[in-house]
C-alpha cells in the first residue's frame, strides 16, 4: 500500500475529463466530475493495487497524533575504573637502568628529576629546545559530595610569580569614561580602551566576538554594559573572574600576562587538565615556584576530605615524546587525609515529597 497526495484537475467548458497524476507519472482517466470548474483541488487519497491489477482510490485516514515523553538524558561518559595491581608487582624495582615496562611498575620522579630529563633532551646537540614550554599533563577529581554530582568542568586563569613567554597574548578591551585609566590601557597593550563611544562600536557590532578575547570594564561602566549581556555573552564581565577592577593597570596585567586553562571530560568522574608552567631555560627555583602556585590554585577552596584533587601528573616537554610521571602526594593536599563518605543525591524530589505526605496521611 502506497500513499500519495495527487492534483484533481476538474473540468473546463468544453467538459474534458479530469485525470488523475499517478506516483509513476501515468495519468488515470475517471468519469467526468465538477465540470465547468477551473479551479486546482488537492485531494489525499492511497493506492492500493491487488493481483488482478485492480485499482482502488480511498481518502486517507487521518495519522494519529504522537505524544513525546521527555525523559533525562544519561551522561555518555562511563566513571573510570582504577586499575588495582598487586602489592607484590608494585614492590618491584629494576636492578639495571634498563627494564621491561610490563614486569615493573612505572616509576615516578620528583620535580627537579624530571625537569632535568627533560633539559638533557632540549639540548643544544639533541633537540635544540631551550626555550620550550613545560606542561603539568595532569588529571583532574571530579566528584563532589553527593555521589551522583561531579564537576562541569575547571576554567580560570593563572598569573604565575615567574612570568614566561606562554604564546600569543589574549586581545583585551577596556571600557572605562577615565581618559588617564583610557591611556593606560592602550599603553599596556588592550586593542581597544574608551567609553561612551566604544559602547556603541560593541551594542551595533562594529566590533565583532572574533576580535576581541576578554571584555574589562571599571565600576562606573558597569551598568551601562547591561543590555550587552546578550552579545558578550562569556565574554560579559564578572567580578568573580577579575574583570571588573578600578585598578586598570594590574585587571589588564592579570590577563594579559596570564595563563588560562580549561578541563576536558574524560570520563564521569575525571578530567583532563594541561597547563605550561614554565620554559627549559628557567632555574630549578622558579620552576618550582610556579608548579607550586598552579597546584594552589587548583586545590584552592577544596576540601581535603573529598580526596586529592589532582590524581596524577605527567611532565612533558613537546617535541619530546617522553614523559615523567610525578610522585604527586610530595605536592598535592589530600592524600595523607581519609576521604569522606560521599552522600547520595535525590534524583527526584517530588517522589520524596509525595512519600512524606502519604507517611502523613496515614
Amino acid at each position: 500500500m502506497v500513499a500519495l497526495t495527487m492534483f484533481r484537475y476538474c473540468g473546463n467548458v468544453f467538459n474534458q475529463a479530469p485525470r488523475y497524476l499517478l506516483g509513476n507519472g501515468r495519468f488515470l482517466n475517471l468519469p467526468v466530475i465538477n465540470a465547468g470548474l477551473k479551479k486546482l483541488d488537492v485531494v489525499s487519497v492511497q493506492q492500493v493495487c491487488y493481483k488482478k491489477s485492480r485499482i482502488r482510490l480511498k481518502e486517507q485516514k487521518a495519522g494519529k497524533e504522537k505524544t513525546y515523553v521527555f525523559q533525562r538524558k544519561k551522561s555518555q561518559l562511563k566513571p573510570f575504573i582504577e586499575k588495582e595491581e598487586s602489592p607484590e608487582f608494585l614492590a618491584r624495582k629494576p636492578y639495571d637502568n634498563i627494564w621491561m615496562h610490563k614486569y615493573y611498575p612505572r616509576p615516578k620522579y620528583t620535580l627537579e628529576v624530571a625537569v632535568a630529563k627533560h633539559k638533557e633532551y632540549a639540548d643544544p646537540m639533541m633537540l635544540d629546545n631551550m626555550d620550550g614550554l613545560l606542561y603539568a599533563d595532569m588529571h583532574i577529581n571530579m566528584k563532589t559530595k553527593k555521589k551522583t554530582k561531579f564537576l562541569s568542568s575547571v576554567k580560570s586563569i593563572i598569573l604565575y610569580p615567574q612570568t614566561f613567554d606562554a604564546g600569543p597574548k589574549p586581545r583585551c578591551i577596556v571600557l572605562s569614561k577615565n581618559p588617564e585609566d583610557v591611556d593606560k590601557a592602550l599603553a599596556a597593550g588592550a586593542i581597544y580602551a574608551g567609553g561612551s563611544e566604544l559602547l556603541t562600536q560593541l551594542k551595533t557590532e562594529m566590533i565583532k566576538q572574533s576580535m576581541y578575547d576578554h571584555v574589562l570594564c571599571t565600576p562606573e561602566m558597569f551598568l551601562e554594559l547591561l543590555p550587552l549581556r546578550s552579545i558578550l555573552k562569556d565574554k560579559y564581565p564578572n567580578k568573580k573572574k577579575g574583570s571588573i577592577s578600578a585598578d586598570v593597570e594590574n585587571m589588564l596585567n592579570y590577563f594579559m600576562s596570564g595563563v588560562a586553562y580549561e578541563s576536558k571530560k574524560q570520563y564521569e568522574d575525571v578530567s583532563s587538565l594541561q597547563v605550561p608552567f614554565g620554559q627549559l631555560k628557567m632555574s630549578e627555583d622558579d620552576l618550582l615556584e610556579n608548579f607550586q602556585a598552579l597546584v594552589g590554585k587548583l586545590c584552592e577552596g577544596r576540601s581535603e576530605k573529598l580526596g586529592p584533587f589532582i590524581i596524577d601528573i605527567e611532565i612533558i616537554a613537546p617535541p619530546s615524546v617522553e614523559k615523567f610521571k610525578l610522585a604527586a602526594e610530595l605536592y598535592v593536599p589530600g592524600y595523607d587525609v581519609e576521604p569522606e563518605e560521599e552522600e547520595e543525591a535525590v534524583e527526584n524530589e517530588d517522589e520524596e515529597v509525595m512519600t512524606k505526605r502519604n507517611v502523613l496521611k496515614r
